[in-house]
């Protein structure tokens, strides 16, 4: 090839290397050159030149099953029939939640850790970790079965002992890890003298009186959903009530104190045993009322 023809294919390569990015420009130019003088796969001496191998890809698999659960889920649930969830201040209880709707509505017995996170993170609005499902379901063995499927993925399945738990009213009850793990012991291994008991005033004697007849009276009384059935019974719920309403009716005329997250469990679990339906109001809250047929 003559010198002319040499100084354009440069000229070319150069002209060609100023099309791409600042960093990649020299190996630009490199190729073009090769191809404008017709070298292939030869260098300067007649070397052959050795074809890079292409490196291999490192993207993650995915699993179509797992995220095709994920979506039914998304379609198939309505989050405005769920408040507990969001009203709910624990993982487990969140958790346990999700594994029993996906059981209900879509026939899907078990999630991931990963699963429920991303249930919880977009479809509840909840930002929820991976992590943390992981510990709190780690930890409430007694309420949930671990399945190992490959390749080495663990999914949770609740139990009976988990929905019993819910139906109960989970915040009164302790978690599985706080229940199984418990409070550090405070006692030391030295003796020490006994201090003398300081006698109680009588308003502090009145003020743990009121506290243990109210811790007795809590004791004593009905769970949260049997008082809401109680109510149906007796045709207290004919007329559409807010939950606001049907605590203050159950302190005042029955002196039973729930708290607003106990009744809207039993409230939902009545609304799925069809007892009770339910409508917005003008203020946008829930009014609950008896079904007609429900008798």
């Amino acid at each position: 090839m003559g010198d002319i023809d040499l100084d354009q294919a440069f000229k070319e390569a150069a002209r060609i290397a100023k099309l791409v990015p600042k960093e990649l420009r020299k190996a630009a130019f490199d190729r073009a050159l090769d191809e404008l003088l017709g070298r292939g796969g030869e260098r300067k001496g007649g070397r052959e030149r050795k074809p890079r191998r292409p490196r291999a890809s490192k993207v993650a698999p995915t699993s179509g099953a797992s995220d095709k659960e994920v979506q039914d889920f998304m379609e198939k649930v309505d989050r405005t029939g769920c408040p507990e969830i969001t009203s709910s201040r624990e993982i487990l209880d969140r958790s346990l939640m999700v594994l029993r709707l996906a059981k209900e509505k879509i026939n899907i017995d078990g999630l991931s850790a990963t699963q429920i996170s991303r249930i919880l993170t977009d479809k509840f609005r909840v930002k929820t970790i991976r992590r943390s499902v992981a510990k709190a379901l780690d930890g409430a063995r007694d309420k949930v079965d671990r399945v190992v499927t490959p390749p080495r993925k663990i999914r949770y399945r609740i139990m009976a002992a988990g929905e019993a738990y819910l139906s109960k009213g989970a915040a009164e009850a302790p978690s599985g890890h706080e229940a199984e793990v418990g409070r550090p012991s405070k006692k030391s291994k030295k003796k020490t003298a006994k201090k003398p008991k300081k006698k109680k005033t009588g308003k502090k004697r009145s003020q743990e009186d009121q506290e243990g007849r109210r811790k007795r009276a809590a004791a004593n009384q009905p769970s949260a959903l049997q008082s809401l059935t109680d109510l149906v019974e007796e045709g207290v719920l004919d007329s559409p009530k807010t939950i606001s309403e049907v605590q203050d009716h159950l302190d005042k005329k029955k002196g039973r104190r729930y708290s607003v997250q106990n009744l809207s469990v039993g409230l939902l679990r009545l609304l799925r045993d069809e007892k009770v339906e339910r409508e917005k109001n003008e203020d946008g809250q829930y009014e609950y009322k008896s079904r007609a047929d429900s008798t």
